[in-house]
């Protein structure tokens, strides 16, 4: 991979790693911005959210005054309104006179008629000695109640800071940072020091995350590339790593468990190293799951530096099986073990 994805990786990593502890919403970090791809992504988004903002203030279509001059002048062509039932409206009648008698000569009014209640017209003479009502203390309570009916005023509420999830402390970022970094000598010992820290948070994540694709996905490869980055300048300090990876006991062991023991066992094999304590339960345990093919060869190298007694206890603990057995006992003499 070229350079650039180098840096911006170890910038992710490392951003990732500085908001641990703080809130997951923010602003971005620094180490974000300086990234090509990320000030990209930034750009596409505001595009997408102005061609938004100019979609939804687009005026509605205002409809011609043609159409509706035309819609109205089909109207005036003899057709009969909307709304009407079809009958036509009543002519309105003038108001009757007065009535005549014979001769042609009209019946007098009365001078003064009294008025009626309820006429329209008749004015009611004002009461002086009645007061403005608006000097009342009632109706100043009543206005006032009014008023704060129609207007409430605006209630101004305390904002309450409400503190959201916080960033856990997680072995991701850390191994994605130190595979990084080991791709280059000069950053060994960073690489070093984050994987000892994955290394210590393993144990905890297997307790969650027990027999899972993603605890083997994840830590596994851990203990696999630190291995084999120590194993060139110092195979002890491999072994070391192998031996402290959280296995389970033999019997619930899998085959992901198996590779980490056929790593041991590999890796002391050649150094050479048969008395150290992990070449029996290593043996065991790979046997066990993989089976007694699988560590042929390294019996074939023990049996050559006549190692025979760890052979015996090895092939005993297998098959579950005593020492002293009548079948193993004819086994060991047939292969010289005793």
């Amino acid at each position: 991979r070229s350079g650039e994805d180098l840096s911006d990786a170890c910038l992710s990593f490392q951003s990732s790693i500085e908001l641990e502890g703080q809130h997951q919403r923010g602003e971005p970090p620094q180490q974000l911005n300086k990234q090509t791809w990320w000030r990209e992504h930034l750009e596409a988004q505001n595009k997408e959210a102005a061609l938004q903002t100019t979609t939804w203030q687009s005026p509605a279509k205002i409809p011609s005054k043609t159409n509706t001059t035309k819609r109205g002048a089909k109207q005036g062509r003899g057709c009969p309104t909307q709304g009407w039932a079809g009958g036509t409206r009543a002519p309105t009648t003038a108001p009757a006179g007065p009535p005549t008698t014979r001769g042609g000569k009209a019946a007098r009014l009365p001078a003064k008629a009294p008025a009626g209640r309820g006429r329209a017209g008749a004015a009611a003479k004002p009461d002086k000695s009645a007061k403005p009502a608006g000097n009342s203390p009632k109706a100043k309570l009543l206005s006032d109640k009014s008023e704060q009916d129609c207007c409430p005023k605006p209630v101004h509420e305390e904002r309450v800071s409400v503190s959201g999830p916080l960033n856990r402390r997680s072995h991701v970022a850390r191994l994605g940072l130190a595979r990084v970094l080991s791709r280059s000598i000069d950053t060994q010992n960073e690489a070093e020091q984050l994987y000892q820290e994955v290394i210590a948070m393993a144990p905890e994540v297997r307790h969650q995350d027990n027999h899972t694709i993603f605890f083997f996905r994840t830590i596994m490869p851990t203990f696999s590339l630190f291995g084999y980055m120590l194993e060139p300048s110092d195979p002890q300090a491999a072994v070391d790593v192998f031996c402290r990876f959280p296995l389970k006991p033999v019997a619930e062991q899998s085959f992901n468990d198996a590779f980490i023991s056929g790593e041991i066992v590999r890796l002391l094999m050649s150094q050479k190293q048969h008395d150290h304590s992990q070449p029996g339960p290593s043996l065991v345990a790979h046997g066990k799951v993989m089976g007694l093919s699988c560590i042929e060869k390294y019996v074939n190298i023990l049996d050559g530096e006549s190692k025979t007694a760890l052979l015996r206890n090895v092939y005993a603990r297998i098959n579950n099986k005593q020492h002293d057995d009548p079948d193993l006992q004819d086994f060991f003499k047939f292969k010289c073990w005793i």
